[in-house]
Parts: C-alpha cells; sequence; structure tokens
C-alpha cells in the first residue's frame, strides 16, 4: 500500500498518552498535540455508544472497550487538527445543509434534541461535533483519500502474511424496541408496559407497520435514533 508523505506525516502528529486512565473526572486522559482529553469526554462517549448496555457487560469487557473509544477519540482529534490545518472549516451554509438533513431524517429539531438528551448530550455540543465532523470528511475526501494508491498484488500480500487479523467471529445484526419498567414499578404500571408491547407486536405482525419507525417512535433506548438498530453484535455481547 502506497501513501502519500502529506497523509504519513498526518498520522505521525504528536500524541502523549498518560497512563493508566484516571477516576478522577477532570483527570487527562490523553493529549493530542496542545488538545486535552479529560476523562469525562470519554466516560460520557462510552456511556453513550454502550448506552442500556453498559450495566450487564463485564468489567473486563468495559475495560477494553473504554481503550478502544479512546483510541478512536484520538484518532478523530488527530484528523480535525489536520483538517484544521488545510483550512477544511465547513461554512454556514454547507453546515446548515447537513444539520437540515440530520433534522428532517429526525422528524424535527425537537426530536433530535430529546434523542441526544436521552443519549446525555445537548444540541449544542452535537452541533460542535458534528462541525468537526463535516470538516474531517472534506479533508479526507478532498486530501487524503485521493492519495492513497492499493495494488491488487499488495492486497493479497498484506492478506497472506496477517490471515488471522481478517477472522471474524460469527455475528448477528438486530433491531429492538424497549419498554422499559422500574423495578419497584406498581402493577398498574407493568400492565400498561405489557399492553403497550403487545399492541406494538400486534402492529408488527398483522398490520406491518415498519419496525424502524415503531421503534424511533415508541423504544425507551437510545437505539431509537436509529430505528432500533443494535448494529452488528457477537456471542456472549449481548
Amino acid at each position: 500500500m502506497k501513501l502519500s508523505r502529506n497523509f504519513i506525516l498526518t498520522i505521525a502528529l504528536t500524541i502523549t498518552f498518560i497512563s493508566p486512565i484516571s477516576a478522577f473526572a477532570d483527570e487527562i486522559v490523553a493529549k493530542v498535540n496542545k488538545t486535552e482529553l479529560k476523562n469525562t469526554d470519554l466516560e460520557n462517549e462510552l456511556s453513550r455508544q454502550l448506552g442500556d448496555q453498559k450495566a450487564s457487560v463485564p468489567q473486563e469487557q468495559i475495560e477494553m472497550f473504554r481503550t478502544q473509544v479512546l483510541d478512536r477519540m484520538i484518532e478523530r482529534e488527530l484528523l480535525y487538527q489536520a483538517a484544521v490545518e488545510k483550512k477544511y472549516i465547513p461554512s454556514n451554509e454547507e453546515f446548515s445543509k447537513v444539520y437540515q438533513s440530520l433534522t428532517e431524517r429526525m422528524g424535527s429539531e425537537e426530536s433530535l434534541s430529546s434523542s441526544l438528551k436521552e443519549n446525555g448530550m445537548t444540541l449544542s455540543e452535537f452541533k460542535e461535533g458534528l462541525k468537526k465532523d463535516v470538516a474531517i470528511r472534506d479533508y479526507l475526501d478532498k486530501e487524503v483519500l485521493p492519495q492513497i494508491k492499493v495494488e491488487e498484488t499488495q492486497l493479497k500480500e498484506i492478506y497472506e502474511q496477517n490471515k488471522q487479523a481478517f477472522v471474524q467471529p460469527e455475528q448477528v445484526r438486530a433491531r429492538h424496541i424497549l419498554i422499559k419498567v422500574e423495578e419497584n414499578a406498581d402493577e398498574a404500571t407493568k400492565k400498561a408496559a405489557k399492553d403497550k408491547i403487545e399492541a406494538l407486536h400486534t402492529k408488527l405482525t398483522k398490520d406491518k407497520a415498519d419496525f424502524a419507525a415503531l421503534a424511533t417512535e415508541n423504544s425507551d433506548c437510545p437505539s431509537s435514533a436509529r430505528g432500533g438498530d443494535l448494529d452488528f453484535f457477537g456471542k456472549n455481547q449481548m
């Protein structure tokens, strides 16, 4: 795989890790050049990605996932810094188009804001993150991807030398609709939840309603923003 010199330099930007990750909320868990990543940001992102599953995931897996989340946060910050250096900052008009498209998919800005709140994020925080994502997308599309040249023979050679790295355990992809009931809920509340579940089941089986639409409107899980989509997962992960 042949990469351009500029791309290699971008990936080689200085990263200073602070290890181990501290349990204190305001501790610095990583420095990406002059930008500090705080433990608060890491834990918030971890909670958003795991959602209601966090309580049932073994601590060992949570620690592994925490490291993966931190890696992705560092990668994202590196790319954003590279985008800023190349002046790939979205204009107000460009950002408005992207944001408008997202709010239309969610139904309204109110629906988007409500979904974000369930995931522990404010609309302001979401907009700031979205601006970064647009800048990164433009940078990758215009600066990085055109420079990557991959020969078929190189791909085969890499695969043959690293076969184990490409082994993917069997996975499934699922959607769900979660109707929450507190552990100490009274019988009336439990009955109301059960009635709602049965009504949704009827809409799906008899009325052939769209599952994703029902999940978006009714599910109490953060995955409702994705039509109940839990993405792919392997055995013993759920």
